[in-house]
């Protein structure tokens, strides 16, 4: 029983979404590896570029390069109280982008096929991008856990072309309400898909300035202080339930679209086979019309022929009653050799 279950997460796990796994147990202040799951694109289109927006928060990540692929991290200038040292040197940036892009046609995705990505990444101690209700921001308490979102974009070419013809946006950041947790999938009308994320804890590695302070462990969330977990495990396991049950519900979400998607193709379909039908019908009653008009043409043809047929015999056997009843001219008949009229005799010497 055990085996079904973990065969049938497995099955859910090779969904048609970018996901992070794991994408649960990350502590602040700590270091976490995670492999994200690019899915097939468009059908007959290719992923050729991947742009991955690094949540607020996240002080470094080195991403594993595809072959024949390249990838460029893009940083921004941190808040004063966000810059930390790091072997003696102050650091004042953090990775604001990853675009990868690949580096020809041949090397592109193909959507028959997936992309597995791993990401090393350093935590940092503050969070204060809050998600709202428009699907901005990076950080957010979702389903009661904290939540860092990897804002996602995929874009996709045509076979043996590098340039961008359409773009899916999996950037539906979400965040708890006061009337409880939103689905992961944001709603269509959005224009955006579900979003991957890591659940994260309160850490024990961060210095951080508590009321005047400085304290071991915890982190700064939306400015205010959170004591390090204490019951990790426990956290852990929880966060796990909930990603395994999100991925489930997400996953049944997509095959009910399907569903509905070939329901509306059969009824499109059903329609196109009844207007057909009233096309066929119609020109079978049309055929039966211009049936009749054939009968009547080719009667009237063998009426024309017919009358073709008996003026060339009258006119064969009766060739004078033929030019007089045609014609309209007298009779002609033949003579014999004819004398001269005695008015024109002339005597002779």
């Amino acid at each position: 029983m055990a085996r079904l279950g973990l065969l049938w997460f497995a099955v859910l796990k090779a969904s048609a979404h970018v996901t992070l796994d794991p994408n649960y147990g990350a502590a602040s202040g700590g270091y976490f590896s995670t492999t994200v799951t690019i899915p097939h694109g468009e059908q007959g289109m290719y992923t050729t570029r991947l742009v991955v927006h690094v949540p607020r928060g996240v002080l470094s990540i080195v991403p594993e390069v595809p072959h024949g692929w390249t990838a460029n991290i893009t940083k921004f200038t941190l808040a004063p109280e966000d810059r930390y040292t790091s072997h003696g040197q102050l650091v004042t940036t953090a990775p604001d982008k990853v675009i990868f892009q690949a580096d020809t046609p041949e090397a592109a995705l193909h959507n028959d096929h997936m992309m597995l990505i791993t990401l090393q990444l350093r935590l940092g101690c503050s969070f204060h991008d809050q998600v709202t209700a428009n699907y901005e921001g990076s950080n957010s308490i979702w389903q009661g856990q904290y939540t860092l979102w990897f804002k996602m974009e995929q874009h996709m070419s045509h076979d043996n072309e590098l340039s961008i013809s359409s773009t899916s946006l999996w950037t539906g950041a979400l965040a708890d309400s006061t009337t409880g947790s939103p689905s992961w999938n944001p709603p269509s009308s959005s224009g955006l898909k579900a979003c991957p994320y890591i659940f994260i804890h309160s850490g024990t590695s961060c210095q951080l300035d508590h009321s005047g302070t400085v304290v071991t462990g915890g982190m700064n969330w939306m400015s205010e202080y959170v004591e390090p977990a204490t019951n990790v495990a426990q956290i852990r396991n929880e966060q796990h339930v909930l990603e395994l049950a999100t991925e489930v519900a997400l996953t049944v979400q997509e095959s009910l679209a399907q569903i509905y998607s070939k329901q509306d193709e059969v009824k499109s379909l059903a329609f196109a086979v009844e207007t057909l039908t009233r096309r066929v019908d119609a020109l079978d009653s049309d055929n039966n019309l211009t049936l009749l008009f054939s009968i009547l043409g080719f009667a009237m043809s063998l009426t024309a022929i017919a009358l073709l047929l008996g003026l060339g015999c009258y006119r064969i056997c009766a060739k004078a009653q033929f030019a007089h009843v045609i014609c309209a001219v007298p009779l002609m008949h033949e003579h014999g050799t004819k004398t001269a009229s005695p008015a024109f005799h002339t005597n002779s010497a």
